[in-house]
């Protein structure tokens, strides 16, 4: 456990511009299947042989139930999280801040006060780094290669609270929430997502889809995987592309209309273009990072069961007309300068680490 440096506090202090809250339930059975997932999250993190590594979610998931907006008909003790806190604030391997965080929580529930209120139990800062440790950094991105300047353009790392580092647009960033290209080549690639946002290519950090319910979609990432394997298709010029599962009320296997699924379905009635971006396991994504494939219409919307049952939006994308034929981008895209100089990243960012 690194070095810790103590906060203290008389009243509950603001949490982090970063933090995001809970969102509100539709239903009790929603609010308990949330809760529940939270628990099975936590208890997987309890058993952890890096205790340093999982400090951030404790912080996260603490600073959520601080102020989760409890149901009238629900309450923390039908979800298993009352007993966790108690293993929790027990386990010093998090670190002492942790677990005053997790009694304060227990003893608010414990007393019958589920109302939502930040804790007055703070995580201790994260130890000072070394004077050199960021100077060593800006060598990620003003050394090497020409490709990889360019690559790594306006990025540098961030912390969190608990020492997780990200990769963050330092630089200028271009806005994504405009339909076409957006400046955008067929083919264009980059190492991470963070990079395609601050090239306008995408929107949202993690998210797949971009866009809002009234508008529609500006672009989404096909990624494959993560449960979607059942229902999502890649065929190159054609997608069929899966809307996010969302919080299913329990019991229910009806298909959930998300807002990611609200803006998909608003580009299909209004036949606006969105960009396709890919990554992962397809035939048709590259290897490594996320590449730009172009234009694609929604040509159809329609519910897919899955072999458990459970129903999703699904929307069929036709690749636009026009553009470079798509084998073509698939073999020259990412090109060997931009392999390299992600390959010369990659070892540069293993050497910090040492």
């Amino acid at each position: 456990m690194p070095p810790e440096q103590s906060r203290t506090y008389t009243s509950p202090p603001p949490y982090p511009d970063s933090f995001i809250p809970a969102p509100t339930s539709s239903t009790p059975e929603v609010s308990l299947k949330r809760l529940r997932g939270y628990f099975l999250q936590l208890e997987a993190a309890l058993n952890s042989t890096d205790p340093i590594q999982k400090r951030p979610l404790f912080i996260d998931y603490l600073r959520k139930l601080s102020i989760y907006p409890f149901m009238a008909t629900t309450h923390p003790s039908e979800s298993g999280l009352p007993e966790f806190l108690d293993k929790l604030s027990s386990d010093l391997r998090f670190g002492t801040d942790i677990s005053l965080m997790s009694q304060e929580l227990l003893s608010r529930w414990e007393s019958g006060d589920i109302s939502p209120r930040r804790l007055i139990a703070q995580p201790n800062r994260p130890p000072t780094p070394p004077p050199n440790l960021y100077a060593t950094e800006d060598s990620l991105w003003t050394t090497g290669s020409a490709t990889k300047r360019e690559m790594f353009r306006g990025m540098s790392y961030s912390y969190t609270e608990g020492g997780r580092r990200s990769l963050h647009i330092s630089g200028e960033k271009k806005a994504a929430d405009v339909f076409g290209h957006n400046g955008l080549a067929v083919g264009q690639w980059w190492p991470y997502q963070a990079c395609a946002i601050r090239d306008g290519a995408h929107g949202a950090p993690i998210a797949g889809i971009y866009g809002n319910g009234a508008l529609g979609a500006f672009s989404i990432v096909s990624a494959g995987g993560n449960g979607y394997e059942e229902v999502d298709d890649d065929r190159g010029n054609m997608l069929w592309y899966s809307g996010p599962n969302g919080d299913r009320a329990k019991g229910s296997k009806a298909a959930v209309v998300t807002p990611g699924t609200k803006a998909l379905m608003q580009s299909y009635r209004k036949e606006r273009k969105v960009r396709v971006i890919r990554k992962g396991t397809s035939e048709w994504a590259p290897d490594v990072g996320f590449r730009y494939d172009g234009l694609y219409q929604i040509k159809k919307a329609e519910e897919a069961k899955k072999a458990n049952g459970e129903w999703f939006w699904r929307f069929k994308f036709i690749r636009c007309a026009g553009q470079e034929d798509l084998k073509s981008v698939c073999a020259r895209s990412p090109t060997h300068l931009e392999r390299k100089a992600y390959e010369e990243f990659q070892t540069q960012k293993a050497a910090m680490a040492d």
